[in-house]
């Protein structure tokens, strides 16, 4: 009898695992279906494109003939004459906001053998769609697709992270604006301090970030850069807030408030900040003072101070002492030589026992 029971109870065993095997086969099967969907080129994919290469490919076009970006605004565009893109996302009428990449007005320029950084001073600059977007190769992971230019100022062919894509414009083009930075020093992870784009960030007590947020963790270009719209399409296309900001910073001086910082208070608590949580004048300087965050902070990365601590100089001058200078002699309690709207900020008092401003 014990026999026949300890045979029944190892067949019951056997069948349980029997049917946990199949179950986790049936969930591997769907997730391994669900990310072949994910990562299919979106273009090559039917269910997105059932007209296949006709959608985007006239019969009895030239491979090499120049892009228009009507092309794919037969699809991502906007109404007209009651007849709306096919693929539901109207990206062409974001290019009529207030900042935005100028792929309206400056497509004319782009050649199908250009190479990006640009190397000639000389070409205009200009944006379109194949720029920023592979159309064979963009992924709903990886809408960019295609070649990119890495921090170590390489072109590669296949972009794995968004900012090598940013970079490819936005580095050391030959025609980069007077005055614009180029933005793989400013991510530079050798800088005493940086929003983390490429790393994680240096700095590993900042009690402003927001619950979901790890010190750990990076953040992408988008985050920021993207359309005002958070029930739009997504992507740097165009923003009510330049320079194509996802939502509102106030650069110049004025009264604090939720809306006109709501870019940094995405990721910082804004309760924390006046709670001088970080530093023990913040809440003196942009309610008060009425000073605005970029009087003192970069937005990408500081090569000269930690806490992204770099003064728009605009408004920041040389103080009594030099400077503008930054003195991070404790933590929360630093020392800055300068002066700022007529104030001169010296130091004034031995080992912090008097306050200087």
């Amino acid at each position: 009898m014990r026999t026949l029971c300890t045979k029944s109870l190892k067949g019951k065993q056997a069948g349980f695992i029997t049917a946990l095997l199949v179950i986790a086969a049936v969930i591997y099967a769907g997730l391994a279906a669900q990310a072949a969907v994910s990562y299919a080129p979106t273009h090559l994919d039917h269910s997105k494109n059932p007209k296949g290469c006709i959608g985007c490919h006239m019969r009895g076009q030239s491979p090499g003939s120049k892009f228009s970006y009507e092309r794919c605004f037969k699809c991502h565009g906007s109404v007209k004459k009651g007849v709306k893109g096919e693929a539901r996302t109207d990206i062409e009428s974001l290019f009529n906001k207030n900042s935005k990449h100028p792929v309206l007005s400056t497509t004319i320029y782009h050649s199908a053998n250009e190479e990006l950084p640009e190397r000639n001073p000389n070409v205009p600059r200009h944006v379109t769609c194949v720029d920023c977007h592979s159309p064979h190769l963009s992924t709903p992971d990886k809408p960019w697709g295609g070649t990119g230019y890495s921090p170590g100022r390489i072109r590669v062919d296949n972009a794995a992270e968004e900012y090598e894509l940013c970079y490819k414009c936005h580095s050391d083009s030959a025609n980069l604006p007077a005055g614009e930075e180029d933005l793989i020093d400013s991510f530079n992870p050798s800088n005493p301090s940086y929003h983390p784009i490429e790393m994680a960030g240096r700095n590993k007590n900042v009690p402003s970030l927001i619950n979901r947020l790890m010190l750990d963790q990076r953040i992408t270009c988008d985050d920021c850069h993207g359309n005002s719209d958070p029930y739009g399409p997504k992507g740097p296309h165009g923003s009510d807030y330049a320079p194509l900001l996802v939502a509102q910073y106030r650069t110049d001086d004025g009264p604090e408030g939720a809306q006109v910082y709501a870019l940094c208070y995405k990721c910082h608590s804004r309760q924390s900040i006046l709670n001088d949580e970080s530093f023990q004048r913040h809440k003196f300087h942009i309610v008060y003072q009425n000073t605005s965050c970029y009087t003192c902070h970069a937005s990408h990365g500081s090569r000269e101070n930690p806490s992204l601590i770099s003064f728009n100089r605009t408004v920041v001058t040389n103080g009594s002492d030099g400077g503008p200078r930054y003195a991070p002699l404790q933590p929360g309690r630093p020392y800055c030589y300068l002066s700022c709207h007529g104030a001169n900020h010296s130091y004034s008092g031995i080992n912090g026992k008097k306050w200087p401003w």
